[in-house]
């Protein structure tokens, strides 16, 4: 009986016990980093006591070269239970000089010696042990790569306990696939429960099976998805979409969506692509016909970036001319994806279907004399604003500059415009006018060395407008005979006339005298002369003025010093010193500021003279085109309207006398402008009115208009331009 009953002890024991299947896991490295990928292509990077020196790919196979003789040490991302062997394979050029040690967890597996005669190998390591594998790297000659690591361990394939059912839940992360893609399980969970009632996750031990096993068509497809486990299986549906990687220029891919194709293998297949130019990588060649540039989806060239290698014209023809493609120019192109190295684009041979030139917005550059409009300027961004001629005084009145405000004040000096370069926005310069006062002072005039044509006083300036302080300096910034000239520390500050009012502390005042061809330049008390010691650097010196037999001039585009007949020493600008030297094109160019008696400005303003009140008769039989006018009349607003850009309105005499010089026709219904003339009689009782924007929304049809100040455009059509 006893017997019977141990034999029964036994059974149960054998039905409850788990079995080990001996599995290998296999790493390959990608990056110095230690990244590397599984047997199945996933991401399962190891952790490094230090990057490798380089992901070596000039070596076969590649792999992360290793260069440390005190220890580099690399852990694997998980730990494995019984580990029996491990493999670790390396690369050199028989150079290589070190060891490989290898442990798990606690265990260690032995030691093996990398020499100059091996050049593929394969390491093996032997031993029991779990946990993580530890790798130890060193290298005492040249360098060794590390290529893959395979580990072989046992793992448990089947439960301890029984399974009595299975349940799975979640939802698949991926819903979206491409025909010849297979179904992903990832997202849902697989849930065992025992014979004991307990239960487990066994997502990371159960094994999928799903129909269909590929997709072969496009369409919303329903996936039948079982997991097994422990001899038990459990199934569920999933609704997916389809798709087929062909698409059409209407459907073309963006940025993301392309580089997410090339992520999930889908290489080597012609689709539409589009974006927005960001980078020029590889200009029109005119030797292969083509251009590589990069797009995105936003246009910039921090987010992700696609590329269209060696674009072409179409499928069949290279470029026979520059494209002339653009950044920030819309494209559609068409090509084989790919990816190289690190970067995801078309392959060569890729073409455009569409393009469409970056958007460049416009703005209105308009200048106001007294009043008047003198010039309207429409420019594309970017292009060239030129400024019209200096307006002429009015009654006695100078022009002193340009302000962006219709009005200033006239008791202090307005803050002056600097026009803009290139245009860039919406702008309007008035013109200021001021009441010339003579011996209100001195101020400085910035000028260049070819402008510097009679004597006077002078400052030496860098181009931010540091002045020379008379001191010499070497250069160590100790004060020396011969060398380099040292600079204030402030600078003047010129205004948009490139004057300023006064010189910064320490200026070196220099007197001008004309001599030879040129100038000598003589200290305050004129009794010292600056001279370039010889023809070379750090030659700046002072000499009494008396020796001086030479003279500085304007010579070569710069200001020079004349040591001979064929010699001359060039005065230019480093780290805001003035140093000599013996090239005409070292460093910065030397400028120069004017101390010149002083004008001093009063009663500022942008109306000098005012405009002439008159009524709407007169100004259609006596005004003068271009001149400014103060209408006081009772106008009703009989049309509001909007045309080649500008906003008007049509006024009519509201005053009970109609003052026409001659009877209205039946045609005389509308206005016209631009050039469309009316009937030849005076229409004294009409006037078309161009208004700025803000004055335009304040008024309606049938409004009435008591006062309209402007200048008269046209006098045949009574046309004005409000402000």
């Amino acid at each position: 009986m006893r017997k019977i009953f141990t034999l029964l002890i036994v059974a149960i024991l054998a039905t409850a016990t788990s079995w080990a299947a001996e599995v290998t896991k296999t790493y390959t490295f990608t990056d110095k980093s230690w990244s590397a990928t599984d047997e199945s292509g996933n991401p399962a990077n190891w952790k490094g006591s230090k990057d490798g020196n380089q992901f070596n790919v000039s070596q076969s196979p590649i792999g992360v070269q290793v260069l440390t003789t005190s220890g580099l040490t690399v852990t694997s991302p998980i730990t494995f239970s019984n580990v029996k062997k491990v493999t670790v394979n390396y690369s050199s050029t028989k150079k290589a000089v070190g060891s490989i040690s290898v442990k798990v967890g606690d265990t260690d597996f032995g030691t093996k010696n990398v020499s100059k005669s091996q050049s593929k190998v394969d390491f093996v390591f032997t031993g029991s042990g779990s946990g993580n594998v530890i790798i130890t790297n060193k290298c005492t000659t040249n360098s060794f790569a590390l290529v893959s690591v395979k580990v072989v361990y046992d793992e448990s394939s089947e439960p301890q306990k029984t399974v009595k059912s299975l349940a799975i839940t979640g939802e698949p992360t991926n819903k979206e696939y491409f025909v010849g893609d297979a179904f992903s399980t990832d997202g849902l969970k697989v849930n065992a429960t025992y014979d004991d009632d307990t239960q487990e996750d066994v997502t990371a031990k159960a094994t999928w099976t799903h129909s269909p096993a590929t997709f072969t068509e496009a369409g919303a497809v329903s996936v039948t998805a079982t997991a097994s486990y422990g001899g038990v299986s459990a199934s569920t549906t999933c609704p997916v979409t389809v798709k087929t990687i062909a698409n059409t220029k209407e459907t073309a891919y963006t940025v993301a969506e392309a580089i997410k194709l090339i992520d999930n293998g889908k290489t080597d297949v012609r689709v539409y692509v589009k974006g927005i130019v960001s980078k020029i990588v590889t200009p029109y060649s005119t030797q292969y016909k083509n251009i590589t540039f990069n797009v995105s989806d936003d246009g910039a060239t921090t987010t992700p970036q696609f590329q269209f290698f060696r674009n072409q014209k179409d499928a069949e023809n290279t470029y026979a001319e520059d494209p002339k493609i653009e950044v920030g120019a819309t494209v559609i192109g068409y090509g084989i994806l790919k990816k190289y190295n690190k970067t995801y684009e078309f392959d060569e041979g890729n073409y455009l279907v569409e393009y469409k030139a970056p958007f460049v917005p416009t703005y209105t550059y308009t200048w106001m004399v007294n009043g008047a409009e003198v010039k309207k300027s429409v420019l594309k961004a970017g292009a060239a604003v030129e400024a019209p001629a200096n307006p002429e005084n009015i009654d006695g009145k100078v022009f002193t500059g340009w302000v962006t405000t219709a009005t200033v004040d006239a008791n202090k000096k307005p803050e002056y415009a600097t026009i803009d370069a290139t245009a860039k926005a919406n702008t309007t310069y008035y013109a200021v006018f001021a009441t010339l006062k003579q011996g209100a002072g001195e101020k400085w005039v910035k000028k260049t060395a070819s402008e510097i044509t009679v004597e006077g006083v002078y400052a030496l300036i860098t181009k931010d407008g540091k002045a020379f302080n008379g001191t010499i300096i070497d250069a160590s910034g100790s004060a020396v005979v011969k060398g380099n000239g040292e600079s204030t520390t402030d600078a003047f500050i010129f205004d948009s006339n490139n004057e300023a009012t006064s010189a910064p502390e320490g200026t070196c005042e220099l007197t001008f005298v004309k001599s030879g061809e040129g100038f000598k330049m003589l200290n305050a008390d004129k009794t010292q002369c600056l001279y370039s010691y010889q023809n070379a650097k750090e030659s700046l010196s002072w000499k009494a003025a008396e020796k001086e037999n030479s003279y500085w001039l304007f010579y070569d585009d710069n200001w020079a010093y004349k040591q001979s007949a064929t010699t001359y020493t060039y005065l230019r600008v480093y780290n805001s010193t003035f140093r000599t030297y013996t090239g005409n094109n070292s460093n910065e160019d030397m400028y120069f500021a004017q101390k010149v008696a002083g004008a001093g400005y009063a009663d500022f303003t942008t109306i000098v003279k005012a405009a002439e009140v008159t009524t709407l008769a007169n100004l259609a039989v006596n005004g003068a085109e271009g001149t400014a006018y103060q209408v006081n009349d009772e106008m009703v607003v009989a049309k509001k309207f909007q045309a080649g850009n500008k906003n008007y309105i049509v006024v009519k005499d509201a005053a009970k006398a109609v003052r026409n010089l001659s009877t209205p026709t039946a045609d005389d219904k509308f206005f016209n402008i631009n050039g469309n003339k009316q009937e030849e009689y005076a229409q004294n009782n009409w006037m078309l009115v161009s208004l700025p924007v803000e004055l335009y929304n304040q008024v309606n049809e049938k409004s009435t208009v008591t006062s309209i100040t402007g200048s008269l455009t046209e006098k045949f059509n009574v046309a004005m331009e409000a402000t």
